[in-house]
């Protein structure tokens, strides 16, 4: 019998590796169900799928491994909701992957994953500085405006590419508290240009016509109506203004953009 529950969550492990089984090398994945108890019980499972072995605590797959196999993949037959899958019955059985992309600051404080990151807050002011997205051209100019300067490319730029890597991150700020006022999430989003040439340096603010006239670089992929909207880009070096904007004009509400980046950036 070989089944799985389907359940709300499933978490997959950024543990990924190979085992030698049999002469043959076999990719596994190792899962976790966040409710625990429940696990998977077909090949690689924590206990045999035949129901008349009662001794045998693991599946024949782990019994075939030596100890230190079994120590290297820090396997540990348990009822905790963590299980391993082959990765061609991880295959079999989802459909669907959803990445959490966790912000730099939430990794460990190791140089390895030692990021930069800029803090900006701002508010969206109606009749100031609250004009809604890019299909509002007359509004959307007013937005708060923040200067990105991309200084220094990858180490491990990908296919010779000169360019950096960085996290945007906007977050509205104090709208659960105003829950209780029946206020509710804004729809919000971003969109990054980048500054001519002949304007680096200027922290003038962006008129209508540029945005007229220039489309954007990057944005975040759609408006939506999120506490925090994050997103992972790659850009050539240079100097680059955000738009952090509500979908609609006119909606008052402050808001934190935090800017991540490996290598040496500024953002104001």
């Amino acid at each position: 019998v070989v089944s799985i529950v389907t359940w709300s969550g499933v978490c997959v492990s950024p543990l990924r590796k190979q085992s030698q089984h049999k002469a043959s090398k076999v990719r596994l994945v190792r899962l976790r169900n966040p409710w625990g108890q429940v696990e998977w019980n077909g090949p690689w499972s924590d206990k045999d799928s035949n129901p008349t072995v009662l001794l045998r605590p693991s599946s024949k797959e782990w019994v075939s491994l030596s100890k230190g196999e079994k120590d290297q993949l820090q396997h540990q037959s348990a009822e905790d909701g963590e299980f391993w899958m082959s990765f061609e019955d991880f295959k079999k059985n989802y459909t669907k992957i959803e990445i959490c992309n966790l912000t730099p600051d939430a990794l460990e404080d190791d140089k390895i994953h030692k990021w930069t990151v800029s803090v900006n807050e701002g508010r969206w002011v109606r009749g100031c500085s609250a004009g809604g997205c890019r299909n509002y051209p007359d509004t959307f100019w007013t937005n708060p405006q923040f200067r990105l300067c991309l200084l220094e490319e990858d180490d491990d730029s990908e296919d010779n590419e000169v360019a950096c890597s960085f996290v945007v991150s906007l977050m509205q700020k104090n709208r659960r508290k105003e829950r209780k006022l029946g206020a509710n999430l804004f729809t919000i989003g971003f969109a990054i240009y980048e500054v001519p040439k002949e304007m680096h340096g200027n922290k003038q603010h962006m008129q209508k016509d540029f945005f007229l006239f220039n489309s954007s670089k990057a944005r975040c992929k759609s408006y939506i109506n999120l506490r925090e909207v994050t997103q992972r880009f790659r850009l050539s070096p240079g100097e680059y203004v955000i738009i952090p904007s509500t979908y609609e004009p006119h909606q008052e509400g402050e808001f934190i953009l935090r800017v991540f980046s490996e290598k040496r950036n500024t953002s104001e």
